[in-house]
């Protein structure tokens, strides 16, 4: 069954880059290093904690968690500006694919949203996000444009920003510079702790770059 399922998945996911292909969107492949900068993956982490929160609540308080988010990213665009439009193109290509290949397998919004969160929870831990933020991020925004009966049909471009969407959908309103209100607002959404996991993932990385460099200058080695 899990076999089964991994390859419906994926046939559905290449459908759809298909369709996106005729509607003027080519395929893409990304990596993005700037994203695997501690900064850059404080803000993300908040920006789905934020995201989280949203798509599991209702009225006003959905609407101060989307708020949020955006303003989280907001502020690695800001720090990043860059790298928009590629995170962008990212979120788009492969989040749209991620988002309709979930929502046509699953039976109610209840499956969708554990196979949603999965998705999130599973990416969450990985050591980078160079290659695979963008598949679980664009599904996160593409659910709540799906809550508002958004026509994904209209996208046909791959510059689209799926937060301006939200933003505009949602009604919301951001300040003008996102930076001087997101620190704040990190404390709502257990910042420590992602200060912390992030620190945990410096030291073993650099721990695993230790022994590796010890193999070399420490350890016996035999010339041929």
């Amino acid at each position: 069954e899990k076999y089964d399922y991994r390859m419906l998945t994926r046939a559905l996911r290449s459908l759809y880059h298909r369709d996106q292909l005729l509607n003027g969107i080519p395929p893409s492949t990304f990596n993005i290093p700037s994203v695997d900068e501690t900064k850059a993956r404080i803000w993300i982490k908040l920006e789905w904690e934020a995201l989280r929160k949203a798509i599991t609540s209702e009225g006003e308080e959905r609407q101060l968690a989307i708020r949020d988010a955006l303003i989280f990213r907001g502020s690695i665009r800001e720090t990043y500006p860059k790298e928009s439009d590629f995170l962008n193109r990212f979120e788009t290509y492969e989040g749209l694919a991620t988002f309709t290949y979930m929502k046509l397998t699953s039976g109610s919004r209840e499956e969708y949203l554990e196979a949603l969160f999965n998705n999130l929870d599973n990416i969450t831990g990985y050591q980078s996000y160079a290659r695979s933020y963008g598949f679980v991020h664009g599904a996160l925004y593409a659910t709540l444009l799906d809550d508002m009966g958004y026509d994904f049909s209209t996208i046909k471009s791959d510059t689209v920003d799926l937060g301006l969407l939200v933003k505009d959908l949602y009604s919301i309103e951001l300040p003008t510079v996102c930076r001087d209100v997101a620190g704040s607002l990190a404390f709502n959404y257990d910042i420590d702790r992602i200060r912390e996991d992030e620190d945990h993932r410096a030291a073993d990385i650099k721990d695993r770059l230790n022994k590796q460099v010890s193999i070399y200058t420490e350890k016996p080695v035999v010339f041929f």
